[in-house]
């Protein structure tokens, strides 16, 4: 029994050395989802396709429910409630290689509460209602100002 395992964990380290960028992967699931953008789909196949696969959030939640740190590498909260203050992780790229700024994160979240967006078929936007505005003082730091704690 020991030696098959040993096997197999030696023949899967193989794989793993073996590999390459590029290329193509095949993903399997019941159902396409209507589009790849989650601000304009709603229902669960849009997460399972894109979430953690192609795009990523501030920060997320582990298995145990806690939310814990993605593309910000932490962040605090005002006594208010009112101010959230994100420093963004340094040296994660897009897929052509440009960096990932501050400057996305306001592109991403302006869009979002843009009526006009929301008007061309946003389906949440109350998830947006209460940020009043986002800044960034500097490449690496996101401001979300509230009106009222959320």
């Amino acid at each position: 029994m020991k030696r098959w395992l040993l096997i197999g964990v030696l023949a899967l380290a193989g794989l793993a050395w073996a590999q390459q960028r590029g290329g193509s992967i095949t993903i399997a699931i019941q159902t396409e989802p209507a589009a790849w953008d989650p601000t304009q789909v709603a229902g669960a196949d849009i997460s399972r396709v894109v979430y953690d696969n192609v795009l990523q959030g501030l920060v997320k939640r582990n298995p145990k429910g806690e939310i814990v740190p993605s593309l910000a590498t932490r962040w605090t909260v005002s006594n208010s409630g009112l101010t959230y203050t994100f420093t963004l992780r340094q040296g994660v790229k897009f897929h052509d290689g440009s960096d990932f700024t501050a400057q996305d994160v306001l592109a991403k979240f302006n869009r979002a509460r843009n009526p006009d967006t929301r008007a061309s078929g946003h389906l949440r936007p109350d998830l947006y209602r209460d940020i009043v505005n986002i800044t960034s003082p500097n490449p690496n730091t996101v401001v979300f100002s509230l009106r009222q704690p959320n």
